[in-house]
Formats: C-alpha cells, sequence, structure tokens
C-alpha cells in the first residue's frame, strides 16, 4: 500500500493536473511538500478500514497507540484517536514522552518513554498528516481537560486569569521564527494588566520534553517581573505548589483548565491552549498551519474556543483590545 502511494504522490508531482482532479483547484496555492500531506491524509483513512471489524463490530481492547511524534500533533490527534478507543471500549495500551500520562489519564496501560520527539506521520493514527483541508472525525473524541482539571489547582486569583503561551526554539533547522520578543511582551502585558491577572508560560527543557528543535533562552523573564510585579510566571507557580502535582504537564492542565483567556504563539502551544475554550489569540508568522487556516477552522473543535490569528504583532494587538478588552 505504501509503495502504491509513494507512486501516486511521484505521479502527483509530474503531472499535477492528476493531484487537482482528486483535491480541487484550492490546492493550487500549497507548495508539493502541502501536497503531500492531502495524499497522506487519503492513504491515512482508507488504512483504517482494515481495523472495521475490531472496531464496529467485535469491540475488544486491542489498539495499542504508541506515539512519539510532535507534542501539536499528538494533542491534536494521537490523543482524541485513544480517547475515541478508550470510549469505544477498544483501547489496550498507550506508549509516549514522558510527563505525558495526564494528556491520557483515561488510558488503564500508559507507558512513558525518555525520547526525542521527532517529525511523525503514520497511518495507524488517522489525521496525523496534521494538516490538511479537511480531516476525518470518524475516530476522534474531543478529550475534556477541563472538566477533568477544573477543580484540581487549588489557587485562585483576584482577577481574570490571562495566559501568555509563548516559545523560542529553533524551528525547521533554523532559528526561531515564531514567538513574541521581549518588545511585544511589554506592549501586551501593558494592554492587559489592569484588568488580568496574567500568567506567563515559557517552560524551559527541564519541564517539558524536547522534539526535533532546542529550546533558547528569551532573557525575557527577569525583565517582565521588573516591569510588571503581578506577573506570575508558570514555573515559579509550579515550585511554590509543586506538592499538590505530580507533574509539570499535571500543573499546566489544572492551571489552563481555570483560564478562558490565552494569547499564545504557533505550535504546541496554540493547540493546547484552544483546548479550554474561551478566547485563544494566535500568534502564527510562519508554518503550515497558515497555508490551511487551521488555527480558526479546526482548534475551536477541540473545546468550542473562540481562536483567531495574526501573523504581524500590530494585527495581533488589534485582536486583543477587540477580543480581550472592554
Amino acid at each position: 500500500m505504501r509503495r502504491f502511494w509513494n507512486v501516486f504522490k511521484r505521479l502527483c508531482a509530474r503531472y499535477p493536473a492528476i493531484f487537482y482532479f482528486f483535491y480541487g483547484r484550492r490546492s493550487e496555492v500549497l507548495p508539493p511538500a502541502a501536497r503531500n500531506l492531502l495524499i497522506d491524509g487519503t492513504w491515512f483513512r482508507l488504512h483504517q478500514l482494515k481495523y472495521f471489524f475490531r472496531d464496529r463490530v467485535w469491540k475488544r481492547p486491542y489498539k495499542v497507540i504508541d506515539w512519539h511524534g510532535e507534542f501539536g500533533a499528538e494533542i491534536k490527534w494521537a490523543v482524541p484517536f485513544a480517547y475515541w478507543h478508550h470510549l469505544n471500549g477498544t483501547l489496550k495500551k498507550t506508549i509516549s514522552s514522558k510527563d505525558t500520562k495526564h494528556f491520557y489519564y483515561f488510558s488503564q496501560d500508559h507507558t512513558e518513554i525518555d525520547r526525542q520527539r521527532k517529525y511523525l506521520t503514520t497511518p495507524e493514527v488517522p489525521n496525523s498528516e496534521d494538516h490538511n483541508f479537511e480531516y476525518d472525525f470518524s475516530k476522534w473524541e474531543r478529550v475534556p481537560f477541563r472538566e477533568k482539571y477544573a477543580n484540581q489547582l487549588g489557587i485562585t486569583f483576584e482577577k481574570p486569569l490571562l495566559i501568555i503561551s509563548n516559545k523560542y526554539n529553533t524551528e525547521w533547522s533554523k532559528g526561531p521564527v515564531n514567538f513574541l520578543d521581549l518588545d511585544a511582551l511589554i506592549q501586551i502585558c501593558r494592554m492587559v494588566d489592569p484588568d488580568y491577572q496574567i500568567c506567563y508560560n515559557r517552560p524551559g527543557s527541564s519541564l517539558i520534553s524536547e522534539d526535533n528543535s532546542s529550546i533558547l533562552d528569551l532573557d525575557e523573564k527577569a525583565p517582565l517581573k521588573l516591569q510588571f510585579p503581578d506577573l506570575i510566571l508558570a514555573e515559579d507557580l509550579y515550585h511554590q505548589h509543586k506538592s499538590r502535582f505530580h507533574t509539570f504537564n499535571h500543573f499546566q492542565l489544572a492551571l489552563y483548565a481555570n483560564c478562558k483567556h490565552f494569547i499564545s504563539v504557533q505550535g504546541g502551544n496554540s493547540v493546547l491552549c484552544s483546548y479550554f475554550g474561551g478566547t485563544n489569540i494566535v500568534y502564527a508568522k510562519q508554518g503550515a498551519e497558515l497555508l490551511f487556516n487551521e488555527c480558526e477552522n479546526f482548534y475551536g473543535t477541540l473545546a468550542g474556543a473562540k481562536v483567531v490569528v495574526s501573523e504581524e504583532v500590530p494585527r495581533l494587538i488589534e485582536l486583543i483590545e477587540d477580543n480581550l478588552l472592554d
């Protein structure tokens, strides 16, 4: 089967009219690599037919889901796929990277392996091509993280909580691309500080698993605390209340479950921030998400959140004014 699809990819690359015939004219704007994602998506859907009787008729625990790919794709596709199998009575075991137990809280047998994440697509997980115009939700179920973790934080705030989820790491074997620099962060904090309790979250490699990128130091946390004394650093909050939580991701899920206002950046950050309803304003300068308009077309599916996206900081500021400030 894989050989057939590889031949089909080569034919589509050589004769674009074949690709347009199957996938429509809207795909004309896609670069060749992105076109291959659509072909993979078709293959992955057809591959699931081999499990028809196990999934739809016999319904006995058999499915072992082993994911060692990127975090964003995991919580978009692998975890909801596992949750569907759990509800279907067919989930046997889940395997993933370290500190993932609380994402798979429903799995009776979850194994964590300390290994580096990498880019991964596999027909064993539907939609794991990760970027597409349309997805197959026949074996996908929203995971109710808010309902599960909302009562596990045990911390109250005087003002509504607003989480700024940032990152600063290498991307696509190059330097950082999608991140909010110190100037942008200061501008944002000045706007929202009077109305919100700001919690800034950019965890280091000691707290989360790295994938095929390296986490770098933006040197922004101390200046932010200096200018905004009431701003809370998520890592500080975690260490202050560490005894309440098993791991940092357990803390993150509990914290996010008590928030309905998010500002995030492209990648797994923006996916996780879309899992808790409310409003998520995404800064995405570059990425396949923009090609397929995923932030606005799909991310809301995760939990009914309102998700809006900006490719430029000035527009991001406008979206914050329109969606978070009266």
